[in-house]
């Protein structure tokens, strides 16, 4: 006789749709190239490097963030020590 029939709730558009589903794959399949894709070189020197531009910028956010904690410091020392005369 055959392979039973899918069930009535999914009716034939389901069956459809996987057919669909199913070519639609295997025709992306063939459209994809193989690439070659080379391994790094370890230890061969070839280190990346930073750009200018990044290397001031972090160097810029280092004093930025230097600055900061340094005016932290005089902002509590000096409210440690308008504390201690008010005592």
């Amino acid at each position: 006789m055959g392979p039973p029939p899918p069930e009535k709730v999914s009716g034939r558009r389901s069956v459809m749709f996987v057919d669909h589903k199913k070519k639609a794959m295997e025709s992306w399949l063939s459209d994809v190239q193989r690439v070659r894709i080379p391994r790094p070189k370890f230890g061969s020197g070839n280190s990346v490097r930073r750009s200018n531009s990044s290397v001031q910028h972090s160097v810029r956010s280092e004093m930025h963030s230097h600055r900061q904690s340094q005016d932290v410091a005089k902002a509590t020392e000096e409210l440690r020590q308008a504390l201690q005369d008010k005592l």
